[in-house]
């Protein structure tokens, strides 16, 4: 049982570190308009 939950602890934080990842690249790629005086480099969350 212990052994298991080694296991799957680095799979959840994979998985929630790309989704991160694929919602701040989303913000990135959203059309300009909506955020015209935001610069994706200096607001970019990491």
């Amino acid at each position: 049982r212990g052994k298991k939950l080694e296991v799957e602890e680095p799979r959840r934080s994979v998985k929630l570190l790309k989704n991160k990842m694929s919602v701040t690249a989303w913000y990135m790629w959203k059309p300009k308009s909506t955020k015209e005086n935001v610069n994706p480099n200096v607001s970019m969350p990491i």
